[in-house]
């Protein structure tokens, strides 16, 4: 489930919104520690359970002081890489790139093009509010 890039795992048995809920405050508190700023790009890929995810994450994310999402929508990997590198902020993209459908995960970038993943401890995993519902349609 956790590879040194990236998390990913089957939805939602491994990956939900509770870990993206789980995500977002581990992710801000270590821009805060870091003075990093709070404000970040958020992408997602096509599949059904990214938008879902991608929600859950929002919403505890913005419910944190000083905290901004850029939301890009559907976004190839490489071109989100490319917009946080270039605009120097950090950012989470909702994707599980090559793998079956039935799989997601978050691949997060810090401003300098660094990779960020968790590596603590998973026990206490709780969700907050459910307030904030990103929606796409398909455009074919």
């Amino acid at each position: 489930m956790f590879i040194d890039y990236d998390i990913r795992g089957l939805y939602p048995k491994e990956v939900n919104e509770k870990l993206a809920s789980f995500l977002a405050n581990k992710f801000y508190y270590f821009l805060k520690k870091n003075k990093i700023s709070r404000s970040i790009f958020l992408g997602i890929d096509e599949r059904n359970s990214s938008i879902k995810l991608a929600s859950a994450f929002a919403n505890s994310y913005l419910n944190l002081p000083q905290a901004k999402i850029t939301y890009l929508g559907v976004t190839p990997s490489p071109v989100f890489y490319f917009l946080c590198i270039k605009n120097k902020q950090a950012g989470v993209i909702v994707t599980a790139s090559h793998l079956p459908l039935k799989y997601n995960g978050f691949k997060f970038i810090l401003p300098n093009g660094l990779i960020w993943t968790y590596r603590g401890n998973f026990k206490k995993i709780t969700s907050k509010n459910k307030n904030i519902e990103i929606k796409y349609k398909k455009k074919y």
